[in-house]
């Protein structure tokens, strides 16, 4: 099992100070391993591009924007989040889909800013009988919309630099 030994290496880097960024499944196994809990979603497959209700703000999270739209892939997430964390924002489908640690410089997000809509939509052929028809066709038809990819690439970057040791 190499989960455990992950979540240990979270923990471990918390510990030093070091900064750290998870994105997806790694958004779920930071908070998992800082004290937080992850589940497989009531609501099934979250797919296609979702939008997220921006609900804290930082210093590196420039420039700021109060929504941003981006491609998500999970049935997995996090349903509570660690002691002293802060939600910096949230879709319908996934409340806490953005955290900042308590233990950090740390902070994980559930969507996928490295997809491209081609990509995206790759997966989604690619996973056609495991995603039922009635949530993949609507959600490649999110592919062709707006995607604030780049900026929360940028926001990442933003991160790093910031604490850049």
């Amino acid at each position: 099992d190499w989960i455990a030994p992950a979540e240990e290496l979270v923990r471990r880097t918390a510990e030093a100070g070091k900064p750290q960024v998870g994105i997806c499944f790694g958004h779920q196994l930071m908070a998992q391993a800082l004290g937080g809990r992850v589940e497989k979603s009531d609501n099934g497959w979250g797919v296609g591009v979702h939008d997220y209700e921006i609900r804290g703000s930082a210093e590196w999270m420039a420039p700021a924007q109060s929504r941003i739209a981006c491609a998500v892939s999970h049935q997995d997430q996090v349903v509570a989040a660690p002691p002293g964390a802060r939600i910096l924002g949230g879709s319908e489908f996934c409340p806490l889909g953005m955290i900042d640690y308590a233990q950090g410089p740390a902070v994980s997000f559930q969507p996928h800013p490295e997809f491209s809509a081609d990509y995206a939509s790759a997966l989604l052929r690619l996973r056609r009988g495991r995603i039922p028809a009635a949530v993949a066709d609507p959600a490649l038809a999110t592919l062709s919309g707006k995607s604030d990819r780049d900026l929360l690439a940028r926001w990442i970057v933003n991160f790093f630099q910031l604490n850049a040791r």
